[in-house]
């Protein structure tokens, strides 16, 4: 029986391997036709009809992701074909212009073929001048997103894990006011959000993670240009959040919460090629729940540099220290929180783009645990023509917790090809 079962997990593995191939031959040939069929559209024109115009998206790429569920031990990896369409309709006036743009997105895993899923969003937003001063903006949107789950519960047998759905809707209305040195804006926006994660055993329902989330924003701010080189934006936010849900089949969730946050953001062109950002803002976070209670006033300090020493080349670095308020993921601890990134952009023709970004990201909580994250991210995209382009990148996650089951690395390369007309 030793030898039976050696043999099928065997002639699984070669089978993996070969799907694994065959998902790399049909994605490199998907790309390549997409290329070649592309070419022949390179000098259509958006269609457009008096006010109306339509413009439209095509992408196929083929992604190989070295740890799937972002485990810490025995990582899952697996050859991804992601294809996206968009579609954008625009109406045009003279005092007026409204939006539709809808797309789709498509995973399609080679080995992890369970957890494939499919991604749709729309929206719709109107903006009308109502004076020479004043313009009003209405929007909305809906949005459904899968992610994958974590791995199956290596405990129980023959648990399965569905892909994690998010339904988010939300809506939103603003009013700007143009002034002589600046601008005044005000907003208030609506969104829900619908969670499920669901496990199930032998096809019924093992544990479920079920929550909605209502939150509703206004914010006012006030940009003004002291001069050419010196701006200054300054902005206040309320909202209020209902958490509704049922964790997990045992529990059920009551969370309320009601925030408040102002901040100033002033920007200084010190020399033509380099530019200073700085950032304050203060958050007074309180939960409608005697156990957590107010948290009082949590800061954020950010600062960054953007340079460009020569005209295809830019520079931008950006440190943040902000305190952090309960983090239900780390139990309910309090921490602080330090990020420093940069960004390179290099534009060596008009054809060609060069990306590089990284980031490394250290949390500390008060029950003494830790988090180190750190991101890097490369980007070559060629522009075959006006309409299409050919990116090739590849990004590296890695998480160092102090818990060793939250710590993990990840690979990730990606072939692409994108066409707009």
């Amino acid at each position: 029986m030793a030898i039976i079962g050696g043999e099928q997990r065997l002639i699984e593995k070669r089978n993996n391997v070969r799907r694994q191939w065959w998902s790399i031959v049909v994605g490199a040939c998907a790309c390549f036709a997409t290329l070649l069929s592309l070419q022949s559209v390179a000098h259509a024109q958006l269609f457009k009809y008096g006010p109306l115009t339509i413009a439209s998206e095509t992408e196929a790429a083929l992604q190989f992701d070295s740890n799937v569920f972002r485990s810490a031990f025995n990582p899952r990896s697996d050859t991804i074909l992601i294809t996206r369409q968009g579609l954008t309709l625009e109406y045009a006036r003279a005092r007026g212009t409204t939006e539709l743009k809808a797309g789709v997105t498509s995973n399609d895993y080679t080995d992890l073929q369970q957890n494939s899923f499919v991604n749709g969003n729309a929206s719709l937003q109107h903006s009308h001048e109502l004076t020479p001063l004043w313009k009003i903006v209405l929007s909305g949107s809906v949005a459904l997103s899968n992610q994958l789950p974590g791995e199956p519960d290596t405990d129980v047998p023959d648990t399965a894990a569905e892909p994690i759905q998010r339904i988010t809707s939300a809506s939103s209305v603003a009013l700007e006011r143009e002034m002589k040195r600046g601008k005044l804006s005000f907003g208030v926006n609506y969104q829900n959000r619908d969670y499920n994660d669901v496990r199930t055993i032998d096809g019924g329902i093992a544990d479920q993670d079920f929550r909605d989330t209502e939150t509703v924003r206004a914010r006012t701010s006030i940009e003004h240009n002291f001069s050419s080189r010196l701006q200054t934006i300054v902005f206040f936010e309320a909202s209020v959040d209902e958490v509704r849900g049922r964790p997990n089949i045992e529990n059920e969730l009551d969370r309320d919460a009601t925030r408040y946050e102002a901040g100033i953001t002033t920007s200084f062109a010190i020399t033509s090629k380099l530019e200073l950002n700085l950032q304050f803002s203060a958050l007074d976070e309180r939960f409608h729940d005697e156990r957590i209670g107010d948290q009082g006033l949590l800061p954020t300090y950010e600062a960054s540099l953007k340079w460009s020493p020569f005209q295809i080349a830019t520079l931008g670095v950006t440190w943040q220290r902000s305190e952090e308020g309960v983090n239900f993921a780390e139990g309910g601890a309090t921490g602080t929180s330090e990020v420093f990134s940069f960004a390179i952009d290099i534009t060596p023709t008009s054809n060609l783009q060069i990306g590089i970004t990284g980031s490394t990201n250290e949390s500390t909580f008060d029950d003494g645990d830790t988090i180190l994250r750190n991101n890097f991210d490369a980007t070559l995209e060629y522009s075959l023509n006006r309409h299409t382009t050919l990116s090739l990148g590849y990004s590296f996650t890695e998480r160092d917790s102090s818990t060793a089951n939250d710590s993990f690395s990840r690979d990730v390369f990606r072939l692409s090809a994108k066409a707009e007309f």
